[in-house]
């Protein structure tokens, strides 16, 4: 079936281009295999040059996430919460505080998981405001904050 007519942009079902069903049919790389392994080193080596972190070699296992600057690049196998979530689990203890501006749905759910992990200074903005650089200063003077987080 040819894709014509209109384009959907919202959340499916959506009518598919022939060339996207065709791709969809061909077999599935598993994800404990070799040459899934490979595609992930060529990612991570990838996004350690898009964020000009030092190169890291294109090899199977850990070695590929991490390079002489130990920063590490990580892609995540699910939505955008779960990454979040991800980080702030393993990274904030129950008594660390952070300090956490929203003015929209994305930040707001960013201050919903602190609030699971750890001590949340949450300053919530109307949507679609600027935050007030001032009034994060000011408050980043006041307390000790292990981190500052804004979803952007």
């Amino acid at each position: 079936m040819a894709h014509e007519g209109d384009c959907f942009l919202v959340p499916g079902p959506v009518r598919m281009s022939d060339a996207c069903l065709q791709a969809m049919a061909t077999p599935v790389m598993t994800a404990r295999g070799t040459e899934f392994r490979d595609v992930m080193a060529d990612l991570n080596a990838g996004l350690r040059t898009a964020f000009n972190l030092t190169p890291s070699s294109r090899q199977r296992g850990t070695e590929s996430w991490a390079g002489e600057d130990d920063y590490k690049v990580l892609a995540v196998s699910g939505s955008g919460t779960a990454a979040m979530e991800m980080v702030i689990a393993n990274r904030f203890r129950p008594n660390d505080r952070v300090l956490v501006p929203t003015n929209g749905k994305f930040g707001e759910r960013v201050a919903d998981i602190c609030k699971q992990y750890c001590q949340v200074k949450h300053i919530a903005y109307d949507w679609g405001r600027s935050f007030d650089i001032m009034e994060l200063e000011e408050q980043l003077g006041r307390g000790t904050f292990e981190a500052l987080l804004i979803c952007h």
